[in-house]
Protein backbone atom coordinates (compact mmCIF):
# COMPACT_ATOMS: atom_id res chain seq x y z
CA UNK A 1 0.00 0.00 0.00
CA UNK A 2 3.01 2.64 1.07
CA UNK A 3 4.79 1.49 -2.30
CA UNK A 4 1.29 2.45 -4.40
CA UNK A 5 1.10 5.56 -2.67
CA UNK A 6 4.28 6.31 -3.36
CA UNK A 7 4.19 5.57 -7.12
CA UNK A 8 0.81 7.93 -7.60
CA UNK A 9 2.61 10.78 -5.87
CA UNK A 10 5.47 10.35 -7.27
CA UNK A 11 3.40 10.44 -11.05
CA UNK A 12 1.57 13.24 -9.97
CA UNK A 13 4.60 15.34 -9.30
CA UNK A 14 5.78 14.01 -12.62
CA UNK A 15 2.46 15.39 -14.48
CA UNK A 16 2.81 18.91 -12.69
CA UNK A 17 6.15 19.45 -13.29
CA UNK A 18 5.88 17.99 -17.10
CA UNK A 19 3.92 21.26 -17.23
CA UNK A 20 6.62 23.65 -16.85
CA UNK A 21 8.52 25.30 -19.28
CA UNK A 22 10.26 23.23 -21.64
CA UNK A 23 13.73 23.96 -21.10
CA UNK A 24 16.59 22.41 -19.64
CA UNK A 25 18.78 23.52 -16.36
CA UNK A 26 18.65 24.13 -12.38
CA UNK A 27 15.63 23.53 -11.05
CA UNK A 28 13.37 25.84 -9.58
CA UNK A 29 12.50 26.29 -5.61
CA UNK A 30 8.87 25.46 -5.92
CA UNK A 31 10.57 21.95 -7.24
CA UNK A 32 12.32 21.37 -3.87
CA UNK A 33 9.40 22.31 -1.95
CA UNK A 34 7.21 19.55 -4.00
CA UNK A 35 9.86 17.40 -3.56
CA UNK A 36 9.86 18.10 0.31
CA UNK A 37 5.95 18.10 0.16
CA UNK A 38 6.07 14.46 -1.14
CA UNK A 39 8.42 12.94 0.63
CA UNK A 40 7.20 14.35 4.26
CA UNK A 41 3.12 13.62 3.18
CA UNK A 42 4.50 10.17 3.34
CA UNK A 43 5.28 10.26 6.92
CA UNK A 44 8.80 10.97 6.85
CA UNK A 45 8.54 14.36 8.41
CA UNK A 46 12.72 15.16 9.05
CA UNK A 47 14.26 15.32 5.60
CA UNK A 48 16.04 18.67 3.69
CA UNK A 49 16.06 18.85 0.43
CA UNK A 50 18.77 20.45 -1.55
CA UNK A 51 17.66 21.04 -5.54
CA UNK A 52 20.37 22.15 -7.03
CA UNK A 53 24.14 20.63 -6.70
CA UNK A 54 26.23 21.22 -9.06
CA UNK A 55 28.67 18.36 -9.97
CA UNK A 56 32.05 19.46 -12.30
CA UNK A 57 33.69 16.84 -14.03
CA UNK A 58 36.67 17.77 -15.07
CA UNK A 59 37.55 16.57 -18.78
CA UNK A 60 39.27 13.17 -19.28
CA UNK A 61 41.03 11.29 -22.22
CA UNK A 62 40.56 7.11 -22.77
CA UNK A 63 41.57 5.00 -25.19
CA UNK A 64 38.71 3.74 -27.77
CA UNK A 65 38.04 0.82 -29.24
CA UNK A 66 40.59 2.25 -32.10
CA UNK A 67 43.22 2.16 -29.84
CA UNK A 68 43.04 5.86 -30.29
CA UNK A 69 43.17 8.65 -27.48
CA UNK A 70 39.65 10.07 -26.89
CA UNK A 71 38.40 13.51 -25.23
CA UNK A 72 35.67 12.90 -22.46
CA UNK A 73 34.56 16.60 -22.46
CA UNK A 74 34.34 18.11 -19.65
CA UNK A 75 30.84 19.27 -18.12
CA UNK A 76 28.81 19.97 -15.23
CA UNK A 77 26.33 17.64 -14.05
CA UNK A 78 22.97 18.26 -11.54
CA UNK A 79 22.20 16.61 -8.16
CA UNK A 80 19.56 16.65 -5.48
CA UNK A 81 19.89 15.65 -2.33
CA UNK A 82 17.99 14.53 0.77
CA UNK A 83 19.58 14.61 4.37
CA UNK A 84 17.72 12.82 7.14
CA UNK A 85 17.57 15.69 9.20
CA UNK A 86 14.81 18.70 8.78
CA UNK A 87 17.92 21.04 9.72
CA UNK A 88 19.10 22.29 6.13
CA UNK A 89 22.69 23.48 7.82
CA UNK A 90 23.57 20.31 9.00
CA UNK A 91 26.55 18.42 7.91
CA UNK A 92 26.64 15.42 9.80
CA UNK A 93 28.66 12.86 7.77
CA UNK A 94 26.84 10.36 6.47
CA UNK A 95 27.01 7.33 3.97
CA UNK A 96 25.55 8.28 0.75
CA UNK A 97 22.58 6.21 -1.33
CA UNK A 98 23.49 7.01 -4.99
CA UNK A 99 20.97 6.52 -8.19
CA UNK A 100 22.27 8.04 -11.14
CA UNK A 101 19.41 8.38 -13.91
CA UNK A 102 18.72 9.36 -16.93
CA UNK A 103 14.83 9.81 -15.99
CA UNK A 104 14.62 13.08 -14.41
CA UNK A 105 16.15 13.62 -10.93
CA UNK A 106 13.48 15.09 -9.25
CA UNK A 107 10.91 12.29 -9.90
CA UNK A 108 13.73 9.43 -9.45
CA UNK A 109 15.03 10.47 -6.10
CA UNK A 110 12.11 9.49 -5.09
CA UNK A 111 13.05 5.36 -4.97
CA UNK A 112 15.49 6.66 -2.73
CA UNK A 113 13.51 8.44 0.15
CA UNK A 114 12.56 5.04 2.41
CA UNK A 115 16.52 5.27 3.47
CA UNK A 116 16.11 8.53 4.81
CA UNK A 117 14.74 6.37 8.11
CA UNK A 118 17.19 4.81 8.32
CA UNK A 119 19.73 7.62 8.19
CA UNK A 120 21.25 7.63 4.84
CA UNK A 121 21.64 10.54 2.79
CA UNK A 122 19.91 9.89 -0.89
CA UNK A 123 21.80 11.58 -3.71
CA UNK A 124 20.11 11.23 -7.27
CA UNK A 125 22.11 12.60 -10.57
CA UNK A 126 21.61 13.56 -14.17
CA UNK A 127 23.50 11.73 -15.90
CA UNK A 128 25.25 13.63 -18.55
CA UNK A 129 23.28 14.78 -21.53
CA UNK A 130 19.90 14.30 -19.76
CA UNK A 131 17.66 16.27 -17.53
CA UNK A 132 19.70 19.13 -16.59
CA UNK A 133 23.17 17.97 -16.67
CA UNK A 134 25.47 19.30 -19.72
CA UNK A 135 26.58 17.46 -22.91
CA UNK A 136 25.54 15.12 -24.91
CA UNK A 137 23.30 11.71 -24.19
CA UNK A 138 25.46 8.39 -25.07
CA UNK A 139 22.97 5.53 -23.43
CA UNK A 140 25.35 3.74 -21.57
CA UNK A 141 28.76 5.00 -23.33
CA UNK A 142 32.02 4.88 -21.85
CA UNK A 143 31.88 8.46 -20.78
CA UNK A 144 29.16 8.22 -18.75
CA UNK A 145 31.08 4.63 -16.95
CA UNK A 146 33.64 7.46 -16.03
CA UNK A 147 31.04 9.99 -15.19
CA UNK A 148 29.26 7.40 -12.78
CA UNK A 149 32.45 7.17 -10.94
CA UNK A 150 33.80 10.01 -11.03
CA UNK A 151 30.20 11.06 -8.58
CA UNK A 152 31.16 7.45 -6.80
CA UNK A 153 34.80 8.14 -6.00
CA UNK A 154 35.68 11.87 -6.17
CA UNK A 155 32.42 14.25 -5.85
CA UNK A 156 30.56 12.34 -3.16
CA UNK A 157 33.38 11.79 -0.60
CA UNK A 158 34.56 15.89 -1.01
CA UNK A 159 31.28 16.87 0.00
CA UNK A 160 30.97 17.73 4.06
CA UNK A 161 27.78 15.68 3.83
CA UNK A 162 29.51 12.03 3.59
CA UNK A 163 31.79 10.17 5.17
CA UNK A 164 33.20 8.88 1.97
CA UNK A 165 31.22 5.56 1.36
CA UNK A 166 28.52 4.84 -1.06
CA UNK A 167 25.53 2.33 -1.76
CA UNK A 168 24.04 2.83 -5.17
CA UNK A 169 20.30 1.79 -5.93
CA UNK A 170 17.65 2.03 -8.42
CA UNK A 171 15.81 -0.22 -11.14
CA UNK A 172 16.52 -1.18 -14.82
CA UNK A 173 18.71 1.56 -16.21
CA UNK A 174 19.70 2.99 -12.96
CA UNK A 175 20.51 -0.49 -12.28
CA UNK A 176 22.67 -0.92 -15.25
CA UNK A 177 24.74 1.86 -14.16
CA UNK A 178 26.07 0.44 -11.01
CA UNK A 179 27.49 -2.45 -12.70
CA UNK A 180 29.32 0.10 -14.74
CA UNK A 181 30.26 2.30 -12.14
CA UNK A 182 31.58 -0.66 -10.41
CA UNK A 183 33.78 -1.69 -13.13
CA UNK A 184 35.52 1.83 -13.11
CA UNK A 185 35.54 2.46 -9.03
CA UNK A 186 38.40 2.91 -6.57
CA UNK A 187 39.36 0.23 -5.17
CA UNK A 188 42.48 -1.10 -2.60
CA UNK A 189 45.06 -2.35 -4.65
CA UNK A 190 45.91 -4.84 -1.65
CA UNK A 191 42.65 -5.95 -0.58
CA UNK A 192 40.73 -5.28 -3.53
CA UNK A 193 38.02 -3.85 -1.92
CA UNK A 194 36.26 -0.78 -3.42
CA UNK A 195 37.41 2.64 -1.56
CA UNK A 196 33.87 4.15 -1.58
CA UNK A 197 31.59 1.88 -3.55
CA UNK A 198 30.84 -0.39 -0.46
CA UNK A 199 27.60 -2.17 -1.85
CA UNK A 200 25.00 -2.17 -4.85
CA UNK A 201 21.29 -2.87 -5.06
CA UNK A 202 20.03 -2.98 -9.14
CA UNK A 203 16.57 -4.51 -9.70
CA UNK A 204 15.96 -5.63 -12.79
CA UNK A 205 19.51 -4.97 -14.61
CA UNK A 206 21.27 -6.61 -17.98
CA UNK A 207 24.55 -7.38 -19.29
CA UNK A 208 24.66 -6.87 -22.89
CA UNK A 209 22.26 -4.27 -24.86
CA UNK A 210 22.59 -5.70 -28.34
CA UNK A 211 21.34 -10.09 -26.97
CA UNK A 212 19.11 -8.47 -24.37
CA UNK A 213 17.37 -5.12 -26.00
CA UNK A 214 18.60 -5.24 -29.74
CA UNK A 215 18.27 -8.25 -30.40
CA UNK A 216 16.42 -10.01 -27.95
CA UNK A 217 16.51 -13.48 -28.58
CA UNK A 218 18.37 -13.41 -31.95
CA UNK A 219 15.35 -11.25 -33.29
CA UNK A 220 15.82 -7.67 -34.58
CA UNK A 221 14.07 -5.44 -32.23
CA UNK A 222 14.84 -1.65 -32.71
CA UNK A 223 11.15 -0.67 -32.89
CA UNK A 224 11.95 -1.01 -29.00
CA UNK A 225 15.16 1.40 -28.76
CA UNK A 226 13.00 4.09 -30.52
CA UNK A 227 10.37 3.79 -28.76
CA UNK A 228 12.51 3.79 -25.61
CA UNK A 229 15.23 6.42 -26.89
CA UNK A 230 11.92 8.90 -28.06
CA UNK A 231 10.55 8.96 -24.26
CA UNK A 232 13.85 9.50 -22.57
CA UNK A 233 14.44 12.47 -25.15
CA UNK A 234 11.20 13.64 -24.21
CA UNK A 235 12.19 13.41 -20.19
CA UNK A 236 15.14 15.73 -21.16
CA UNK A 237 13.95 18.36 -23.22
CA UNK A 238 10.90 18.36 -20.47
CA UNK A 239 12.92 19.32 -17.30
CA UNK A 240 11.95 22.44 -15.76
CA UNK A 241 13.96 25.72 -15.11
CA UNK A 242 14.26 28.68 -12.81
CA UNK A 243 11.46 31.05 -14.24
CA UNK A 244 9.32 31.01 -16.71
CA UNK A 245 10.16 33.27 -20.35
CA UNK A 246 12.46 31.97 -22.73
CA UNK A 247 14.10 35.69 -22.60
CA UNK A 248 14.87 35.12 -18.56
CA UNK A 249 16.55 32.11 -18.84
CA UNK A 250 20.26 32.14 -18.37
CA UNK A 251 21.66 31.25 -21.23
CA UNK A 252 23.72 28.52 -20.14
CA UNK A 253 20.45 26.67 -19.29
CA UNK A 254 18.95 27.91 -22.96
CA UNK A 255 22.61 26.27 -23.84
CA UNK A 256 22.09 23.03 -22.12
CA UNK A 257 18.77 22.50 -23.48
CA UNK A 258 19.97 23.37 -26.99
CA UNK A 259 22.20 20.27 -26.56
CA UNK A 260 19.35 18.37 -25.06
CA UNK A 261 17.45 18.91 -28.44
CA UNK A 262 20.59 18.57 -31.16
CA UNK A 263 21.29 15.26 -29.41
CA UNK A 264 17.86 13.94 -30.43
CA UNK A 265 19.20 13.52 -33.78
CA UNK A 266 21.86 11.72 -33.05
CA UNK A 267 19.83 9.05 -31.08
CA UNK A 268 17.58 8.67 -33.88
CA UNK A 269 20.85 7.81 -36.05
CA UNK A 270 21.76 4.83 -33.43
CA UNK A 271 18.23 3.39 -34.72
CA UNK A 272 19.20 4.40 -38.32
CA UNK A 273 22.46 3.06 -38.37
CA UNK A 274 22.53 -0.30 -40.59
CA UNK A 275 25.93 -0.94 -38.82
CA UNK A 276 23.84 -1.60 -35.68
CA UNK A 277 21.86 -4.37 -36.73
CA UNK A 278 24.94 -6.40 -36.33
CA UNK A 279 26.79 -7.35 -32.86
CA UNK A 280 29.17 -4.12 -33.44
CA UNK A 281 31.94 -2.50 -30.93
CA UNK A 282 28.67 0.43 -30.36
CA UNK A 283 26.94 -1.39 -28.46
CA UNK A 284 29.99 -3.79 -26.50
CA UNK A 285 31.05 -0.32 -25.24
CA UNK A 286 27.94 0.12 -23.36
CA UNK A 287 27.90 -3.45 -21.88
CA UNK A 288 28.19 -4.21 -18.41
CA UNK A 289 29.63 -7.12 -19.30
CA UNK A 290 33.40 -5.38 -20.07
CA UNK A 291 33.45 -5.64 -16.88
CA UNK A 292 32.67 -9.07 -15.76
CA UNK A 293 35.38 -11.46 -14.39
CA UNK A 294 33.68 -14.47 -17.05
CA UNK A 295 32.28 -13.43 -19.85
CA UNK A 296 28.96 -14.97 -20.41
CA UNK A 297 28.88 -18.07 -23.05
CA UNK A 298 27.95 -16.45 -26.44
CA UNK A 299 30.89 -14.67 -26.30
CA UNK A 300 31.85 -11.34 -25.79
CA UNK A 301 34.55 -9.76 -27.67
CA UNK A 302 35.63 -6.43 -29.91
CA UNK A 303 35.46 -6.78 -33.26
CA UNK A 304 38.42 -4.52 -34.00
CA UNK A 305 40.30 -6.77 -31.70
CA UNK A 306 41.42 -4.32 -29.80
CA UNK A 307 40.14 -3.41 -26.01
CA UNK A 308 39.32 -0.03 -24.61
CA UNK A 309 40.25 1.28 -21.44
CA UNK A 310 37.23 0.04 -19.86
CA UNK A 311 37.68 -3.70 -21.17
CA UNK A 312 40.74 -3.80 -19.08
CA UNK A 313 38.98 -3.53 -15.45
CA UNK A 314 36.53 -5.94 -13.71
CA UNK A 315 34.21 -5.62 -10.86
CA UNK A 316 35.49 -6.15 -7.65
CA UNK A 317 35.39 -9.38 -6.26
CA UNK A 318 35.22 -7.61 -2.49
CA UNK A 319 31.99 -5.37 -3.58
CA UNK A 320 28.89 -7.28 -1.96
CA UNK A 321 25.73 -7.17 -4.98
CA UNK A 322 22.21 -7.85 -4.45
CA UNK A 323 19.85 -8.21 -7.81
CA UNK A 324 16.61 -8.75 -8.67
CA UNK A 325 15.07 -10.04 -11.49
CA UNK A 326 11.60 -11.43 -12.73
CA UNK A 327 10.67 -14.18 -15.06
CA UNK A 328 8.56 -12.17 -17.61
CA UNK A 329 11.18 -9.33 -17.61
CA UNK A 330 12.58 -8.62 -21.17
CA UNK A 331 15.88 -8.66 -19.31
CA UNK A 332 15.47 -11.51 -17.96
CA UNK A 333 18.49 -13.70 -19.40
CA UNK A 334 20.72 -10.32 -18.65
CA UNK A 335 20.03 -10.24 -14.91
CA UNK A 336 21.06 -13.91 -14.61
CA UNK A 337 24.06 -12.95 -16.46
CA UNK A 338 25.07 -10.32 -14.05
CA UNK A 339 24.90 -12.54 -11.17
CA UNK A 340 26.14 -15.29 -12.44
CA UNK A 341 29.14 -13.88 -14.87
CA UNK A 342 29.62 -10.70 -13.19
CA UNK A 343 29.44 -12.04 -9.73
CA UNK A 344 31.15 -14.95 -10.16
CA UNK A 345 34.46 -14.19 -8.29
CA UNK A 346 32.05 -12.73 -4.78
CA UNK A 347 32.10 -14.63 -2.12
CA UNK A 348 29.16 -16.85 -0.57
CA UNK A 349 27.31 -13.74 1.38
CA UNK A 350 28.45 -11.06 -0.91
CA UNK A 351 26.28 -11.53 -3.37
CA UNK A 352 22.16 -12.66 -3.32
CA UNK A 353 19.68 -13.00 -5.98
CA UNK A 354 15.90 -12.87 -6.25
CA UNK A 355 13.63 -14.17 -8.41
CA UNK A 356 10.23 -12.99 -9.20
CA UNK A 357 7.12 -13.22 -10.66
CA UNK A 358 7.14 -9.96 -12.26
CA UNK A 359 7.55 -8.06 -15.75
CA UNK A 360 10.03 -5.44 -16.17
CA UNK A 361 8.08 -2.58 -14.45
CA UNK A 362 7.07 -4.83 -11.02
CA UNK A 363 10.01 -5.77 -11.18
CA UNK A 364 11.66 -2.83 -10.41
CA UNK A 365 9.97 -2.81 -7.30
CA UNK A 366 9.62 -6.06 -6.36
CA UNK A 367 5.85 -5.68 -5.94
CA UNK A 368 4.28 -8.55 -3.91
CA UNK A 369 7.58 -8.70 -1.70
CA UNK A 370 6.32 -6.01 1.06
CA UNK A 371 9.84 -5.86 2.46
CA UNK A 372 12.01 -5.78 -0.81
CA UNK A 373 8.85 -3.28 -2.24
CA UNK A 374 9.18 -0.51 0.94
CA UNK A 375 13.07 -1.12 1.09
CA UNK A 376 13.80 -2.71 4.20
CA UNK A 377 15.57 -5.34 2.84
CA UNK A 378 17.76 -2.84 0.63
CA UNK A 379 18.70 -0.86 3.95
CA UNK A 380 18.86 -4.23 5.82
CA UNK A 381 21.50 -4.90 3.25
CA UNK A 382 23.49 -1.83 3.29
CA UNK A 383 23.02 -1.58 7.06
CA UNK A 384 25.04 -5.31 7.13
CA UNK A 385 27.52 -4.34 4.04
CA UNK A 386 28.47 -1.04 4.61
CA UNK A 387 27.55 0.22 8.41
CA UNK A 388 29.01 -3.72 9.69
CA UNK A 389 25.88 -4.23 11.24
CA UNK A 390 25.85 -8.09 11.76
CA UNK A 391 22.50 -9.63 9.72
CA UNK A 392 23.70 -12.35 7.76
CA UNK A 393 20.21 -13.14 5.83
CA UNK A 394 20.49 -15.19 2.46
CA UNK A 395 23.89 -15.90 3.32
CA UNK A 396 23.61 -19.94 3.20
CA UNK A 397 20.64 -19.32 0.43
CA UNK A 398 21.92 -16.53 -1.40
CA UNK A 399 19.29 -17.52 -4.72
CA UNK A 400 15.64 -16.80 -3.90
CA UNK A 401 13.64 -17.89 -6.75
CA UNK A 402 9.52 -18.29 -7.56
CA UNK A 403 8.46 -21.39 -8.79
CA UNK A 404 6.67 -20.89 -11.71
CA UNK A 405 3.25 -23.22 -11.58
CA UNK A 406 3.46 -24.41 -8.55
CA UNK A 407 3.38 -20.81 -7.07
CA UNK A 408 5.77 -20.77 -3.75
CA UNK A 409 8.92 -19.47 -3.42
CA UNK A 410 12.30 -21.96 -3.63
CA UNK A 411 15.84 -20.73 -1.74
CA UNK A 412 19.02 -22.04 -3.46
CA UNK A 413 22.68 -22.15 -2.72
CA UNK A 414 22.99 -21.52 -6.59
CA UNK A 415 22.53 -20.08 -9.63
CA UNK A 416 22.55 -21.15 -12.14
CA UNK A 417 21.62 -24.31 -10.60
CA UNK A 418 23.43 -27.59 -9.98
CA UNK A 419 23.06 -30.01 -12.30
CA UNK A 420 22.15 -32.47 -9.93
CA UNK A 421 18.94 -30.20 -9.08
CA UNK A 422 17.77 -29.89 -12.80
CA UNK A 423 15.99 -31.95 -14.98
CA UNK A 424 16.02 -31.22 -18.83
CA UNK A 425 12.78 -31.89 -21.23
CA UNK A 426 12.01 -30.67 -24.95
CA UNK A 427 9.26 -28.95 -25.85
CA UNK A 428 7.24 -28.67 -28.99
CA UNK A 429 5.74 -25.50 -30.50
CA UNK A 430 3.54 -27.54 -32.67
CA UNK A 431 2.90 -31.29 -33.72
Amino acid sequence: MKKMVFIFTAWSIFIVLSASPLLAGPLADTEAAALKAAIQGLGIKNVSVEINVPIRVPAKTRTNNLGLPEVMPAVTLWGTLLKPTADPLDTTPRTTILISTCYRREITILLGMHFLVHNYNVFCFDIRGSGSSEGGWTAFGPVEHHDVAYVVDTFIPSQPWSDGKVGMYGPSYLGITQFLAAGLCERNEKTGEPTHLKAIFPFVPMSDPYRIIAAHGGNLDMEFMAMWLVFTDLLTIMTPVIGGDPASVPSHTAQIWNEHWGNIATSIGWVMNPDNIYYCDWFKEKSAALYFPSKPKNGWRYSTGVPIEEGTHVIPSKLPVFVVGGWYDIFTMGTSECYQYGLSEQAVGDKALVIGPWYHGTGAFGLGLNDLTIGNVAARWFDWKIRGTVDPFMSEFPVLLYVMGEDRWRAEKSWPLAASRTQSRTYCLSK
